[in-house]
């Protein structure tokens, strides 16, 4: 999204970029641009919330049928299965039909024994544990863990269907014989990111509303850039105009997009594009196959200004934010390939008088 911020602040100040000269007499210069600022597509590959899931769990002494505190012994622990948690996909998916996904993590021993190479880390795609069928993937620990060590993994996983939740388990736990130690209160852990690389078919419950948000940061440097490149010359530079906002919808979701610019500490919004809500495009509509039948379209005009230029210029990260509802659709899923996508797209309509 940086492309949206630096973009708009480039094409603003382009008319001013190349001046340095001195004159004796004041020379006012009047402009009118129409450009392109940035086009983006969203689509089932490019949502934030496929993107970035995840989870922690915990692992205690309780799990391995251990007391707290209190001396222990054993020839070495086994179990086929311990868990499962219960890992939510988001909110909105029924399915989605992957591609290729990855699947990393970090396991992090806090037991006062080993834990043992060859233990799995597995993902299924329901808590049944008689039956292989549902494995979604699964990481090998190829190295005993001592106590107090990570272990970092890292698998990638192709032609998957998962569903709205998937389901953790360590698998083949095992540790070698003990003698006279003491569990304590502390938990084992396992960190898991999910990213979806790339999908193939989605369905979304019908009446939910779900988000999908990146921020990304920014850097004006600190500059008046329509003073600093001319050698403080330009006494006065008026601006005035439109960014114009354009929208096509095959998705069978309404969708709401905003851009935030936002403080160094990412607790202020200082301005935002759409000064009066987030932009709106209502559903496209797909067939039983998920591609699209038809597009949806809207269009709208933002006032710019110098004064909003400024507050924009002061912002450290900018945010967008896409806003997706089924809400009051019928039956009990909406259905998209890869073939239908959100298209956004800003134009510059821009007035410069310019005194130097």
């Amino acid at each position: 999204m940086k492309k949206f911020g630096s973009a708009l602040l480039a094409c603003l100040l382009l008319a001013c970029a190349g001046i340095s000269c001195k004159k004796d007499k004041s020379v006012n210069l009047d402009g009118h641009w129409l450009f392109p600022i940035a086009k983006g597509t969203f689509s089932l590959n490019s949502l934030s919330m496929f993107r970035n899931v995840q989870y922690h769990m915990e692992i205690t002494a309780g799990d391995l049928h251990q007391p707290i505190e209190t001396p222990v012994s054993s020839p070495g622990l086994a179990f086929n299965f311990i868990g499962p948690a219960k890992v939510p996909i988001t909110d909105c998916i029924a399915r989605i039909d992957v591609d290729t996904f990855s699947f990393s993590g970090v396991l992090t021993n806090q037991f006062p024994v080993t834990i043992g190479a060859g233990t799995l880390l597995v993902l299924r795609t329901s808590p049944d544990t008689t039956t292989n069928t549902n494995i979604a993937g699964f990481a090998t620990v190829q190295n005993d863990i001592p106590p107090g060590s990570p272990y970092n993994f890292q698998v990638f996983i192709k032609d998957k269907i998962l569903g709205d939740f998937v389901y953790l388990f360590l698998e083949h736990f095992s540790t070698p014989a003990f003698s006279n130690v003491r569990f304590h209160t502390q938990p084992s852990s396992l960190d898991i990111k999910i990213e979806v690389l790339k999908a193939s078919y989605l369905e979304l419950f019908s009446n939910r509303e779900c988000l999908s948000e990146d921020t990304t940061e920014i850097d004006f440097n600190g500059q008046d850039q329509s003073a600093s490149q001319t050698n403080g010359s330009l006494s006065d530079t008026a601006m005035s105009g439109n960014i114009n906002a354009f929208g096509e919808n095959s998705l069978p979701i309404s969708a709401r997009f905003q851009l935030y610019f936002l403080s160094s500490d990412k607790t202020k919004a200082l301005d935002s594009l759409f000064p009066s809500g987030p932009f709106q495009v209502e559903p496209g509509s797909t067939d039983n196959t998920g591609n699209p039948v038809f597009t949806s379209r809207n269009k709208t005009s933002i006032p710019i200004s110098r004064n909003k230029l400024n507050r924009i210029k002061q912002a450290s990260y900018v945010a967008s934010h896409l806003y997706m509802s089924t809400m009051g659709m019928s039956g009990p899923v909406q259905k998209a390939n890869k073939s239908a996508s959100l298209q956004l797209q800003l134009t510059g309509d821009l007035r410069l008088k310019i005194r130097f």
